[in-house]
């Protein structure tokens, strides 16, 4: 159903400027990038791509101010559907809002650093890129 080409080009032009003794230089780049599990490869697939299902391992985690914690959301793909989701927040209590920094790994992990001493619990969400009916959830609790 689908191929994957991977391109990369780089070339520098020189040309003479004609108002005196000087050249022009010109770089150019160009390259393709899109989502394969084979790299520099091509796949056929038979059958309808879909995402079973989304979810996130730890579901439970406690911290404290100044923790790190790192999540997968699990995705399960049918041929070869793209496997990344985006990570969204949810505070129970308004007076948490801010106190987590996501910085995104990759298509499907997640760093959270807890900025100050959380009053609730914080819903960390993975909704599918394919499928976004597909979600799944974990729960960050204060420590204790």
């Amino acid at each position: 159903d689908w191929f994957v080409v991977l391109d990369e080009m780089t070339q520098i032009f020189e040309a003479q400027n004609q108002m005196g003794p000087y050249r022009n230089y010109s770089l150019h780049i160009s390259r393709t990038f899109c989502f394969s599990p084979f790299f520099k490869a091509c796949a056929f697939t038979v059958g309808e791509q879909s995402i079973t299902s989304v979810t996130v391992d730890p579901s439970t985690e406690s911290m404290a101010k100044g923790d790190i914690a790192t999540f997968e959301a699990l995705v399960v793909n049918v041929n070869l559907a793209d496997p990344q989701v985006v990570w969204t927040v949810t505070y129970a209590d308004d007076d948490d809002e801010g106190k987590i920094v996501l910085d995104r790994l990759d298509g499907r992990h997640v760093s959270v650093r807890l900025t100050d001493t959380l009053e609730g619990n914080v819903t960390l969400t993975a909704t599918s890129v394919f499928d976004n009916t597909k979600t799944g959830t974990a729960t960050i609790s204060p420590a204790v």
